[in-house]
């Protein structure tokens, strides 16, 4: 009962945090505020989180356990019956629709990133670092079936991953809505490069 009531006040606390972060940014948020948001005194919130650093690591990685989760489940479901290339349009429709659902979130990860203290980034490769070990068992299917060429299928999930990271600027700046675009867009990228056919 005591475990329940703890882990109660934590996601209060981190779900204070994370609408004053995204709201604020992180450096006009300060713990009094989170504090108060929450309904608790300053002493109860030092005691689950002794920094604001400690606070948003923490916040980032149930954000990411979340999102790692949501992708493993979503790729074994997609892998029934489905080629590799479908599964990876299917990938990055998933996480386009994701930073249009969370743009706000989002936008405060990428404009505050370089505050970040080196425990943060840290986890943040971790978490780059799980998503591509998924998008890797798509890739290794692609060449097992003769989708893809023969090629190392960590760097390749690593170059996706990465490129997804680089379009989450694209959609926040432009505001796009059509998915379907950047789907396609990203996929002809991916697989067929900028070289000019024949070439």
């Amino acid at each position: 009962m005591i475990h329940k009531i703890e882990m109660n006040t934590k996601d209060k606390i981190l779900e204070a945090a994370v609408k004053l972060f995204t709201e604020n940014g992180f450096h006009e948020t300060s713990m009094a505020a989170i504090a108060e948001e929450a309904g608790l005194g300053k002493g109860t919130l030092y005691w689950h989180f002794s920094s604001k650093d400690e606070l948003f690591g923490e916040a980032v990685i149930r954000g990411g356990r979340k999102i790692i989760k949501e992708t493993h489940n979503f790729i074994i479901q997609e892998n029934k019956g489905q080629s590799a290339g479908d599964i990876l349009k299917s990938f990055f429709r998933l996480n386009f629709k994701r930073i249009y659902r969370n743009k706000k979130v989002i936008g405060l990860f990428t404009n505050t990133e370089s505050y970040f203290s080196s425990d943060v980034k840290k986890i943040f490769f971790k978490i780059h670092s799980a998503i591509a070990s998924e998008v890797e068992e798509i890739i290794k299917l692609g060449i097992k079936n003769g989708e893809f060429r023969n090629i190392s299928s960590r760097k390749a999930a690593i170059f996706i991953v990465g490129s997804l990271g680089a379009m989450n600027g694209i959609i926040l700046e432009d505001d796009m809505e059509d998915i379907e675009e950047l789907v396609e867009s990203l996929y002809d990228l991916v697989l067929k490069g900028i070289q000019e056919e024949g070439r």
